[in-house]
């Protein structure tokens, strides 16, 4: 009888344990899972950062460029008027340009000064788009997730041919992402990826990809895609999260 009793509270002791260790596996997966997740968040905020960065530094190269494109022309053209002063017996730009002038003359001269500076200001076009940009990602910033995307969608219409659309084609990737649209992302992630290759956002655009094939669950697609982050992106931010997805994917039997 003893004996029996031994038996039965051996075996309670033993299922017990066995019950404890499960939990505390269960527990432990739970919190690597979670520590994954935040690691993965953290190093996609850092990769959003550093390529917003290098997408400003860009910009100050540009305009900087645009400033001094634009005051050769303005050199260019006060030469030319000067020139065209002086060969109709005019006073030159230095002195009272007015003086001794017909009001006809100085009417047409001014006219096609004018003209002609207006045609070199349209490259200057450049800080308009740079504050309808910084505008929409304000509103981005705020969440304010409808008005961002018709702000994107503003800017890329306004200017087709800027140097911010990989940008704002990302971002509207991003926000479709956020609100569950995932075709609609994908085709903006897409073709930031496959028609900006060398630009900084490609190999986020790429790697969403491989999440929104995460996302519907189209296991093989996205171990295809994020093996492709790592093999051209390697050493990136982008690669980093890319295998800690396949990780991930590899741990819960999907892959």
């Amino acid at each position: 009888m003893e004996k029996s009793s031994l038996i039965k509270s051996n075996g309670f002791l033993a299922f017990t344990l066995l019950l404890l260790t499960s939990f505390s596996q269960m527990a432990w997966a739970t919190e690597m899972d979670v520590a994954m997740g935040q690691q993965m968040a953290l190093l996609q905020k850092i990769e959003d950062l550093q390529e917003e960065i290098k997408a400003l530094r860009g910009e100050v190269e540009e305009q900087a460029h645009h400033l001094q494109h634009f005051r050769a022309q303005q050199k260019k053209l006060y030469l030319k008027v000067n020139q065209c002063l002086q060969e109709r017996g005019l006073a030159a730009l230095s002195g009272n340009f007015f003086e001794g002038t017909e009001q006809s003359v100085k009417g047409r001269l001014a006219a096609h000064v004018a003209s002609e500076i207006m045609l070199d200001f349209g490259s200057y076009s450049q800080d308009t788009q740079q504050a309808t940009y910084q505008q929409a990602y304000h509103l981005l910033q705020s969440k304010d997730l409808n008005k961002a995307r018709q702000a994107f969608n503003h800017l890329i219409d306004r200017f087709p041919k800027g140097s911010l659309l990989p940008n704002a084609h990302y971002w509207l990737g991003e926000i479709y992402w956020t609100q569950g649209q995932f075709d609609l992302a994908a085709q903006a992630f897409d073709l930031v990826y496959h028609q900006y290759r060398q630009h900084p956002k490609a190999a986020g655009a790429l790697l969403k990809l491989g999440y929104i094939a995460q996302a519907k669950a189209k296991w093989q697609q996205a171990k295809a895609l994020l093996i492709q982050v790592k093999g051209e992106f390697q050493g990136t931010a982008s690669a980093q999260l890319a295998e800690a997805s396949l990780q991930k994917m590899y741990q819960q039997g999907y892959i």
